[in-house]
């Protein structure tokens, strides 16, 4: 897995950690 690609996951598991966090 490049940076680039760990990156963008880990990008888009902390939208959605955010965006479970504010719905709870």
């Amino acid at each position: 897995m490049t940076s680039q690609g760990f990156l963008k996951l880990h990008k888009t598991n902390l939208a959605t950690l955010i965006a479970y966090i504010t719905l709870k």
